[in-house]
């Protein structure tokens, strides 16, 4: 047995998890067990355990999460490329336990100048991030390593530039020679300008006049939007009449859509593209943390192994995060 959070059912999550034995993990094909060092928190984490309509965990009790860093100690069948003692990152079935079962294609080598912290904080970000840019399902853009240029400014909008995901969609676009506005709160501009924003616009004034000022930076040439945070009325109102105009949604596609733009929803853990995302990460995305061209979130430590994870999903909750991530250390 190993000691893992459960939730004993759907609803407020400080009500219904728990810290208690859990069956120890076995490899199956194409999966590996991790001996989790940490854990990061992602909404999804908490959303998906209160909502009394969520279908993601199938039996009770359950125990949930995503995002972790440790180190392989039991490889299953069939796997190549990891081996027993490997530093790794990615997600893992569940991520708020000293041991967890992962996918190998939901794996990838850590970053050899990152803690285990630092590297908690990359799958969900950086996949998803990925999903949204790069794959057939999402914009289809060049990767970085394709070293493509433009002959004029290509303008992409992505809403709520300070979340996790926002601070690595930010990096990546900036690296494939994207000219990228974000919002976000006024306090973070200068880290979003750092990690490659052109332009931060403040979305707390009101939506017309953030549109504005976002048709204004981008020479009313915005072709591209990436919504993160369900911002859907200002991205439609601020994209361009060019024909190609493409909003790509991670929180669902909205019906605020005028006619004539192309809407695409993305699910990170889509098994259509897990093997684009570890391509990427490994061939390129790894060496670029390694080289420093792209930075890890913040990290926001809570402490008291998996109690402390209860707190940092309540912390989560409740908004209390400022572009960076809550990581509860498990060893």
């Amino acid at each position: 047995m190993v000691k893992a959070l459960l939730i004993k059912q759907l609803g407020p999550i400080a009500e219904n998890t728990y810290v208690a034995d859990f069956p120890t993990p076995s490899p199956g094909e194409g999966e590996v067990i991790v001996k989790v060092h940490a854990a990061a928190i992602n909404p999804a984490d908490w959303k998906l355990a209160e909502s009394t309509a969520s279908t993601f965990h199938k039996s009770f009790p359950a125990p949930f999460g995503f995002d972790i860093s440790g180190t392989i100690t039991e490889v299953g069948p069939g796997i190549s490329g990891f081996a027993v003692g490997d530093e790794v990152f990615g997600v893992g079935q569940y991520a708020f336990a000293e041991f967890v079962k992962a996918k190998a294609t939901r794996l990838n080598k850590k970053p050899s100048n990152l803690s285990h912290p630092q590297s908690s904080t990359l799958w969900v970000g950086l996949a998803t991030s990925i999903a949204a840019l790069y794959s057939p399902l999402g914009h289809s853009f060049p990767p970085p390593s394709s070293n493509q240029s433009f002959f004029r400014p290509e303008w992409l909008l992505i809403t709520g530039g300070a979340t996790s995901v926002g601070l690595y969609c930010i990096q990546l676009a900036a690296a494939s020679g994207y000219s990228v506005i974000t919002t976000a709160s006024p306090q973070h501009t200068s880290l979003l300008q750092q990690l490659g924003a052109l332009h931060v616009i403040d979305y707390h004034q009101p939506r017309d006049e953030v549109i504005r000022q976002i048709k204004e930076a981008s020479h009313n040439r915005l072709s591209y939007v990436i919504d993160i945070v369900g911002d859907t009325e200002t991205a439609v109102g601020a994209l361009s009449d060019k024909p190609n105009a493409t909003l790509v949604s991670i929180t669902g596609r909205s019906e605020k859509v005028r006619e004539g733009v192309n809407v695409k929803d993305i699910q990170t853990l889509n098994p259509q593209i897990e093997g684009f995302i570890k391509e990427l990460i490994d061939g390129e995305v790894v060496e670029y943390l390694e080289q420093g061209r792209i930075q890890p979130n913040n990290v926001q430590i809570v402490e008291g192994g998996l109690e402390g994870v209860k707190e940092a999903l309540r912390l989560s909750k409740e908004g209390n995060v400022n572009a960076s991530k809550l990581v509860v250390p498990l060893v």
